[in-house]
């Protein structure tokens, strides 16, 4: 079974954004069969952003709702949620995380307190009665 060796892992270190205000800059850890991509981070260092985290990757910016299974990630959203090793993984249901963000193993990913992203609907008008 694979363990974390604590001298080999990378700490996360405290970043500072004018636009989303203070982050953490994370590293991918490794990433799974399923794409699941695990970071340097625990729990306790995403609890106090609520229920929705701000991911930046290069130029992209996305939100990943923090849910408790992999099972409560909606379908084709970015997820994140502790791992087996009870560190906080990005996942994607029915997906690759890995895939869907361009990211791999050692890789960097900020991580701030998000908001959800606005999600637009395709409507038909018709006149009232």
């Amino acid at each position: 079974t694979a363990s974390v060796m604590p001298g080999l892992v990378p700490l996360p270190t405290v970043e500072k954004s004018d636009s989303y205000g203070e982050g953490l800059r994370c590293e991918v850890t490794w990433v799974d069969a399923f794409g699941n991509c695990q970071l340097n981070i625990g729990p306790e260092d995403i609890e106090q952003h609520g229920g929705v985290i701000r991911l930046i990757i290069g130029d992209d910016v996305r939100s990943a709702r923090v849910v408790s299974h992999f099972a409560d990630i909606d379908g084709g959203a970015i997820g994140a949620v502790v791992d087996s090793y009870g560190m906080v993984a990005l996942s994607v249901d029915r997906g690759s995380a890995a895939e869907t963000l361009r990211i791999g193993a050692g890789d960097a990913v900020l991580v701030f307190a998000g908001s959800p992203e606005v999600q637009t609907s395709a409507v038909t008008l018709r006149p009232g009665k």
